[in-house]
């Protein structure tokens, strides 16, 4: 599969809708640095910025590459781009006046907004927020595209057993994995937004490897390759009669799924076979609640209660104090996209919203086991699951 390149009506379309949002915020224009806020609205990630007016045309100004940005993008206005010494400049010449409340994206580092500050005057406003709620709500162009990757995952998933042999380490597993995403169409990392993460396609934990600690925002837990990459897998051994948390992230022409499923040499025993079912069933729940108007910070504290009321809320969603504060997130562009399910997100889920749901449980001693799909919310009916593969345990050769 080549490139794919963004059409002409789908660029407009989103920076119109970022425009009608910088209007309903008082923001006179932005300025776009982010890659990925770069890439959903013009098209190409390049290092230079997106100026997006309020109304009237956005310039795409490109250092490096202007050749490669003129190929990609389906913007009209792409201008070579030295400083922001030249931003009033190029206004003008696009007839557009100079903004005095500009949105910008705070997750930038200082020193890039200490070069944009010099020569760019003006009172400036975080739009972080902004781009996050229009990235969620994904156009059909996206949601074929998030379908393709989820038939792309279920396949690498469903692969899995025939990649295992006897006595392989984690590391020999995620290694095979990999390279198996890779012929897949997996653009070869994943992109996270939350500032000091990051993630390259996910874990593969055997064991209490599972619930290992670890600095990335999940459930899960992961030993890694060393102390400076705690990712992907260790050299411990995969052994008979435990489970395999296997948590992968897949990205498809940008856009990315994720999903987790639990695996296993030989058997488990019945409180592991339990955990599984009520994790599936805790999917369920909150799956029945992902519809437009319901309240994802009111869906995290019902079914958290929930869990209270049945005493099963201990170990959930992580080990002890390591536990997460959310049900599951939304997937786009990035792996940890808006909205999540948890408290704090208090605006109501939207039509065209994808979102993974991994409802997890840590058994002291033996390991980690649940689920983990990506959701599409409907305008009308039941979420839709993007990837649609067997819940249950899956089976490793002995």
């Amino acid at each position: 599969m080549g490139h794919i390149l963004l059409p002409v009506k789908e660029s407009e379309q989103r920076i119109t809708a970022f425009q009608n949002a910088l209007q309903q915020h008082h923001l006179d224009g932005a300025i776009v640095v982010g890659t990925t806020n770069m890439y959903y609205l013009s098209g190409t990630m390049q290092s230079g910025a997106l100026y997006v007016p309020a109304a009237g045309p956005a310039i795409l100004m490109v250092r490096r590459s202007l050749e490669r940005a003129q190929i990609e993008s389906p913007m009209q206005n792409i201008v070579p781009f030295s400083s922001y010494r030249a931003f009033h400049d190029i206004l003008q010449q696009f007839g557009l006046p100079t903004p005095a409340t500009i949105g910008v994206e705070y997750s930038m580092p200082m020193d890039a907004f200490g070069r944009m500050e010099k020569y760019v005057k003006g009172t400036f406003k975080d739009i972080q927020g902004l781009l996050a709620k229009c990235r969620s709500r994904k156009t059909a162009y996206e949601i074929d595209l998030l379908f393709e990757a989820g038939r792309r995952h279920v396949e690498n998933f469903s692969r899995i057993p025939s990649l295992f042999r006897g006595n392989m380490t984690e590391l020999e597993l995620g290694a095979a994995i990999e390279y198996q995403m890779l012929l897949l169409g997996h653009h070869g990392m994943s992109n996270i937004q939350t500032w000091g993460n990051r993630l390259h396609i996910g874990y593969v934990s055997a064991g209490d490897s599972g619930y290992y600690p670890h600095m990335f925002d999940g459930p899960g837990g992961c030993k890694g390759i060393c102390p400076a990459v705690p990712e992907l897998g260790s050299q411990r051994p995969i052994n008979k009669d435990e489970p395999v948390l296997i948590d992968l992230a897949f990205g498809y022409q940008g856009y990315h799924v994720d999903m987790t499923r639990i695996f296993c040499r030989g058997k488990l025993p019945q409180e592991a076979l339990d955990a599984q079912k009520r994790c599936i069933e805790v999917q369920q729940w909150v799956a029945e609640k992902l519809k437009p108007g319901n309240v994802p910070s009111q869906i995290y504290q019902d079914i958290m209660e929930r869990l209270k009321a049945l005493n099963w809320d201990e170990h959930f969603m992580g080990y002890g104090d390591r536990a997460v504060k959310f049900l599951g997130h939304g997937v786009g562009l990035a792996v940890d996209e808006y909205p999540a399910i948890a408290k704090g997100f208090d605006e109501p889920l939207e039509a065209g919203m994808t979102l993974a749901v991994e409802p997890k449980k840590v058994i002291p001693g033996l390991g980690v086991v649940g689920i983990e799909n990506t959701w599409l919310i409907m305008e009308n009916g039941d979420a839709r699951k993007m990837t649609e593969m067997d819940d249950e345990i899956q089976v490793l050769p002995t």
